[in-house]
């Protein structure tokens, strides 16, 4: 078997060595053209990026900030979606600020991809307490 593939190997190395140089330069430009058609494909599927995903986004930050909002009216917040995030009122005064800035901490840990861009607790704040979570992401609510 090894005998046969090595015959075949050196009958196909002497049938190249046969070709005159045009030919032999027209195959190697084919297998060079070929090759290059191969790697821009390969880099085109790896660098562009996927269109499901891009659609999927605006669902999923949807998604995310009912999530949000469920969680902020569990904490016992009042919530509102804006065009960013949610704003969300503290009705209620805790009994003490350690008790409000509690719940304020398990509100921004229970929304992932929000951030907190404003807040305003204490006497110098006017009432309600307000918070802002605006969502990291592209919202089209």
């Amino acid at each position: 078997m090894l005998t046969f593939l090595r015959d075949r190997l050196v009958r196909f190395w002497r049938g190249l060595g046969a070709l005159s140089n045009n030919a032999a330069l027209a195959l190697s430009g084919a297998g060079f053209a070929i090759s290059v058609v191969v790697l821009v494909l390969t880099g085109l599927t790896l660098t562009v990026p996927d269109q499901s995903r891009a659609t999927l986004e605006p669902i999923a930050a949807g998604h995310a900030v009912r999530n949000c909002e469920e969680q902020a009216i569990r904490l016992g917040f009042q919530a509102t979606a804006s065009d960013r995030g949610l704003l969300i009122e503290l009705p209620e005064r805790g009994d003490s600020a350690t008790t409000d800035i509690a719940r304020i901490d398990a509100l921004t840990q229970g929304c992932p991809g929000f951030q907190m861009t404003d807040l305003c607790i204490g006497p110098d704040c006017s009432a309600p307490a307000e918070i802002r979570l605006d969502h990291q992401g592209s919202l089209d609510l």
